[in-house]
């Protein structure tokens, strides 16, 4: 079963190399995410740190970071998914809703973001929790194993494909 650890302890998971951007390492591999959904101009990844067990992230594969830089096909297309992924998600795990937001800016000290342009489909299971809850790693993180990410994956992959 995924495990709550502290803020501090999921910050010290995080290897980021100094200077590299957090989603495109994630799209590498860093830090054990599992590829849901793979497109050409984006992918859809399970992180192994999240706020919420089935936590979703949507990043275009290119470093872009304003909307200016990305094509209006791949946000829409990426927009299309992240609904085809909260529908899954509501399938599979059913929470009491689906949190969708688009984070990513070039300032540093925005909390909870990196430079990259991303989605976040969270699956929400507090039916009284409010966006500010929703989105932050205040109250901890999530940390699943590889296993319980792979057996996510192939639910919400039939449901996606369902």
């Amino acid at each position: 079963m995924p495990e709550r650890i502290s803020r501090d302890a999921a910050v010290a998971n995080i290897e980021l190399p100094p200077g590299k951007c957090l989603a495109c390492e994630l799209i590498r591999g860093m830090g054990g995410a599992v590829s849901l959904w793979e497109q050409p101009d984006f992918v859809c990844l399970l992180p192994r740190l999240g706020v919420a067990f089935g936590q979703v992230l949507i990043v275009p594969r290119r470093h872009v970071v304003r909307f200016v830089e990305l094509p209006s096909e791949t946000w829409l297309a990426m927009s299309a998914l992240a609904q085809r992924v909260a529908c899954a998600l509501e399938r599979t795990l059913e929470p009491a809703r689906c949190y969708v937001a688009s984070l990513g800016t070039p300032r540093s000290d925005v909390p909870m973001s990196c430079a990259h342009l991303h989605i976040h489909v969270i699956p929400v299971l507090d039916p009284d929790a409010r966006p500010a809850q929703v989105l932050t790693w205040s109250g901890g993180v999530i940390r699943a194993e590889e296993a319980e990410l792979l057996d996510l994956r192939r639910r919400l992959r039939r449901a996606l494909e369902a």
